[in-house]
């Protein structure tokens, strides 16, 4: 039984999981690439089963193996990406009135961002695919993992980043060794079209996380949604979520991990699918402006986000080229959108790091922020189990916390230090 079907969502062209296409030979479309659940179900189709499945690899993300469009475990090339741990968050839940809150924490991958498991998932493909080398277009956390696990494969790798790309994120894509380009232009789906061209002469494979670039890729984003639900499934008394927040820019992290919750619940193990959030800055939002005003989706694919003017550069697509995928899973799990500006992504960052001691970049922090519109708004029930996606770390861009920290003066060793004692006792009552 083939482990994956690939079709064409233009066409309807479909093949077998044989093939090594990332784009529709037919018709130049997107391609989607399809879990075919029969086999599974056969090993893996209650809460227990799902409990004791094994992977070629003990944990991480490649435990997952039976879920991902990868057909032989001697491709896969990792760094030990997954596992991350979901926290529960007592101090912000007191802040915001939520009985059950709780973070994904993915900054602790092998790069520091979720990317780790889109682009473990790519390079596997693309050894599997037997390509030459890899291609990528990013701001920088794409990038940082292209550039990593091309190393490990040894595999060529060329990166293209805007030249909004923070400084800090470029740094840390030149030290694995991949080649880097940065472009004068902020807009991504622009760079994409030179390096198209480009990727079909030589036979590199693309790894930008976007499906109609690679039907692959961000299959790796759906193992968050597994490792959530382990956790909510093995701890006695913890509810499996009703909302998952979740940032966005292109939109492949959202529709994927409600994909992962899709598996899920076709094979019995969990009993209903999430609402999901996108959640995108007020700089940049072209997927939550589509979701709230109902824009038709071929409309926004065709409509780049012209004023990009935002500090999460990591979202700043200013086409959500998922959106074919991200706007549905919003809609079909009865889901909405926020829009947050850039004071408060920098007040949900400082909020984070001080009440629950995790240390994320602005457009991961971005879920922090929204969370207090989705209370006002009464969109979240307090006592449902919320969880916030954090997919990358503060150490990705140091500018941004630079901007809301007071610069520090020397002060004289002789300097009253029982008084400094007595305010951090004042504050901390």
């Amino acid at each position: 039984m083939e482990k994956y079907t690939i079709t064409c969502l233009s066409c309807g062209g479909h093949w077998s999981d044989d093939v090594s296409y990332l784009q529709c030979p037919k018709c130049n479309g997107q391609l989607d690439a399809r879990l075919n659940l029969g086999a599974l179900k056969e090993k893996c189709s209650s809460p227990g089963e799902f409990l004791n499945m094994q992977g070629p690899l003990p944990r991480g993300m490649w435990l997952y193996f039976d879920f991902l469009p990868l057909k032989s475990a001697k491709n896969i090339v990792t760094l030990g990406e997954g596992a991350t741990p979901l926290v529960r968050c007592k101090n912000l839940s007191t802040k915001t009135g939520l009985k059950h809150l709780s973070i994904k924490v993915e900054t602790g991958n092998p790069t520091g961002s979720f990317k780790d498991r889109q682009v473990s998932m790519g390079i596997s493909k693309a050894i599997e695919m037997g390509a030459p080398g890899v291609i990528t277009v990013s701001s920088g956390n794409v990038g940082a993992a292209v550039s990593a696990y091309s190393a490990r494969a040894r595999l060529p790798a060329m990166i293209f980043v805007p030249e909004i790309s923070t400084a800090n994120k470029v740094s840390q894509i030149q030290m694995y060794g991949a080649r880097v380009f940065k472009v004068a232009s902020k807009m991504t789906s622009k760079i994409q079209e030179v390096v198209n061209p480009f990727c079909i002469k030589h036979g590199f494979t693309n790894l930008m996380t976007a499906s109609p670039v690679n039907p692959y890729i961000n299959h790796g984003a759906k193992t968050i949604a597994y490792e959530i639900a382990r956790d909510c499934i093995e701890k006695p008394g913890m509810q499996l979520p009703g909302v998952i927040v979740c940032p966005a820019g292109g939109g492949g992290l959202l529709a994927y991990v409600y994909r992962g919750f899709v598996d899920l619940l076709d094979l019995g193990i969990i009993d209903a699918i999430p609402r999901f959030v996108a959640v995108q800055p007020a700089g940049c939002p072209p997927l939550a402006k589509a979701i709230l005003e109902d824009i038709a989706i071929d409309r926004v694919l065709q409509t780049p986000w012209m004023n990009i003017n935002t500090i999460a550069s990591a979202l700043a697509d200013d086409v959500p080229l998922d959106a074919r995928l991200a706007i549905p899973a919003v809609k079909n799990s009865k889901g909405t959108a926020c829009i947050v500006d850039d004071a408060a992504i920098l007040a949900g960052e400082k909020k984070l790091a001080q009440l629950e001691g995790i240390f994320a970049e602005p457009s991961s922090a971005i879920t922090v922020a929204a969370l207090e519109q989705l209370v006002e708004k009464r969109f979240v029930d307090k006592s449902e189990h919320v969880v916030l996606l954090v997919t990358g770390s503060g150490f990705k861009d140091m500018s941004a916390c630079q901007r809301i920290n007071p610069e520090l003066i020397t002060i004289p060793m002789e300097h009253d230090w029982d008084s400094e004692f007595s305010k951090i006792m004042q504050k901390t009552k």
